[in-house]
């Protein structure tokens, strides 16, 4: 009886370890980022600043090289004019092919195009302004 239950066991645990060695099909990602805008203006302090925030993304494959990503990020900071601060706050909407190269090793390079939207949004003393464009 026990050995009938061992390989019923094994047999259904065993194809989960072969389907752990494929490529998976979904991949998410969330991080930090590091914003340096540059305004190409002689405006002192705001000639450059930086912003911090955060991107998030999440890439689904159709198999093992083919797939499709959504990436969204946030970076927000306060750069200052004439003492005032300008809340400033940069959002991404971008979605886009991917393509990947599994391989024997623990890295897999991927390539991947996207497009989308960058919503920017100002405000400084109760006054605000806002634009969304293609990125």
């Amino acid at each position: 009886m026990y050995r009938i239950l061992a390989v019923l066991f094994f047999a259904t645990v065993l194809p989960y370890q072969v389907l752990a060695e494929d490529a998976p099909r979904v991949e998410v990602f969330g991080g930090f980022q590091y914003f340096r805008a540059n305004t190409n203006t002689d405006v002192t302090n705001l000639d450059h600043f930086n912003l911090n925030g955060w991107n998030a993304s999440l890439s689904g494959y159709f198999n093992r090289y083919v797939g499709v990503t959504a990436d969204f990020s946030g970076a927000y900071g306060s750069p200052e004019f004439l003492g005032v601060p300008i809340h400033t706050k940069l959002h991404t909407f971008m979605f886009g092919p991917v393509l990947r190269l599994p391989n024997p090793t623990h890295l897999t390079p991927f390539v991947h195009a996207l497009g989308g939207g960058v919503h920017t949004s100002f405000d400084a003393q109760g006054s605000n302004t806002a634009d969304t464009s293609a990125a």
